[in-house]
């Protein structure tokens, strides 16, 4: 499993690197709103394109990973927590373009929000799953962050989006 989890960081890379390659760009159309829309998806469509490309290496090795499992644990379950882990860092970094648009638009205030808001929801989640006899403590956890990375996103998508429409306003 930690030779997945590197294979993920190094994975994880590619779109970061884009994202921050990016941002300088997107920072100067931020005054534009038809430019900052057409902008914001061309980055939005370059990392879907590299988290296609990662996504399915990823689960081509979670599958390797789990066909040579020899622990006592189960093929199936080891493999649904591999791609439990893929799932939350393709989710993770699709809400980068968003992010940068907050960014770019002096938002901090509102990533920061969303951020402590992920964190509190992961603490909780933590302490639930030690609270209770859980065999599966780590799938649990995982199956938590996967659904803290959707409000993260979903959250950071609204928000940035809002900011578009209040750009086209101006």
């Amino acid at each position: 499993t930690s030779l997945f989890l590197a294979i993920i960081s190094i994975a994880l890379l590619i779109p970061r690197a884009i994202s921050t390659y990016q941002l300088p760009e997107l920072s100067k159309t931020i005054n534009n709103a038809t430019t900052l829309k057409l902008h914001s998806k061309s980055m939005q469509r370059v990392i879907s394109l590299s988290n296609l490309a990662t996504t399915a290496f990823n689960l081509i090795c979670a599958a390797f990973i789990s066909s040579q499992n020899s622990l006592a644990t189960s093929n199936y379950l080891l493999f649904f927590t591999l791609l439990l882990i893929t799932l939350q860092n393709t989710i993770a970094t699709q809400g980068l373009v968003y992010s940068n648009i907050l960014m770019a638009c002096e938002e901090t205030k509102q990533t920061i929000r969303i951020n402590t808001l992920s964190l509190a929801l992961f603490v909780i989640s933590c302490l639930a799953t030690l609270s209770m006899e859980n065999r599966h403590s780590f799938l649990t956890i995982c199956t938590a962050v996967s659904l803290i990375y959707i409000l993260r996103l979903t959250q950071t998508r609204k928000i940035a989006i809002k900011k578009y429409d209040d750009y086209s306003a101006v």
